[in-house]
């Protein structure tokens, strides 16, 4: 299912299936509640890109860290690569 694409609340399912409930940023210890792409329409995704592989679990924190939402939004491309490598990288070692 990682390159299939299904409809939002499959994927949902399926993510938290595949990772549990924890969010998966490095490090973070929070529960997970929100649905995060890595690369979203405004970064050159579109409605195709709603496989596994390009999305994350997420505390609402860390969403909106990754989305740009904070301060560090001029970070937000090279943080949603690192993120891409660490749930990759993690995704893989389970």
């Amino acid at each position: 299912m990682n390159g299939i694409r299904v409809g939002m609340s499959g994927l949902r399912a399926a993510l938290i299936d595949m990772v549990g409930l924890a969010c998966e940023w490095p490090g973070c210890t929070d529960p997970g509640e929100q649905m995060a792409h890595l690369t979203h329409r405004g970064m050159g995704g579109s409605k195709h890109r709603n496989t596994l592989a390009n999305v994350v679990w997420l505390c609402v924190r860390h969403h909106d860290v990754l989305d740009g939402r904070t301060a560090l939004g001029t970070l937000r491309w090279e943080l949603n690569e690192l993120m891409r490598h660490a749930v990759v990288s993690r995704r893989g070692s389970r």
